[in-house]
């Protein structure tokens, strides 16, 4: 497991706001945080994710952010273990609103979807 942090901006606070309510059931998200409209968010995800924490630095627009700035740190101290969270129900429709059937993110990183959705 490795663990990221985006630091975001978008051009509005509610448009940071909005993103910051999209994504919060994301079973790999720890935290967010948002001020004015810059959002921070911190992720535990699995080593073959690390180009999932880099790809807001990659495309911030096709994530609706103005610009990112990704910190990795690969060596995680505590927990050492992490659970992910898990909804009630399954839909084909990923906590932050991505369709895995039809993201071309599958197909460009082999991406396996969210893990709970897949």
């Amino acid at each position: 497991m490795i663990c990221g942090f985006i630091f975001a901006e978008t051009k509005l606070s509610k448009e940071a706001e909005k993103l910051a309510e999209r994504i919060k059931n994301c079973p790999y998200l720890v935290a967010v945080a948002v001020s004015s409209n810059k959002i921070c968010t911190a992720y535990v995800v699995p080593n073959e994710k690390k180009w999932w924490l880099e790809f807001p630095k990659l495309e911030p627009k096709r994530l609706g952010l103005k610009k990112a700035e990704v910190l990795i740190c690969e060596n995680i101290i505590y927990p050492k273990e992490f659970m992910f969270k898990t909804p009630k129900t399954n839909s084909k429709i990923t906590p932050c609103g991505a369709n895995c059937s039809t993201c071309d993110l599958k197909y460009k990183y082999n991406c396996d979807g969210c893990p709970i959705y897949t």
